[in-house]
């Protein structure tokens, strides 16, 4: 497991915007997958575009 720091563009009400955490996953994908799940993102009404996304490792 890597830590990734992940962006993924978003909508709220139709306004653009970005999420961005550091979440620790297997791969850059999977760390995108499990932000855009969470529940603070995918379940407040934001709109996530899982095609616009960036995934940085980070490890230390």
């Amino acid at each position: 497991m890597s830590k990734y720091k992940v962006t993924l563009s978003v909508a709220v009400d139709g306004l653009p915007g970005m999420v961005t955490a550091d979440v620790i996953a297997s791969t850059p994908e999977q760390a995108r997958d499990t932000l855009a799940n969470d529940s603070r993102v995918g379940g407040t009404g934001f709109v996530v575009d899982r095609s616009d996304y960036t995934a940085e490792q980070i490890d230390d």
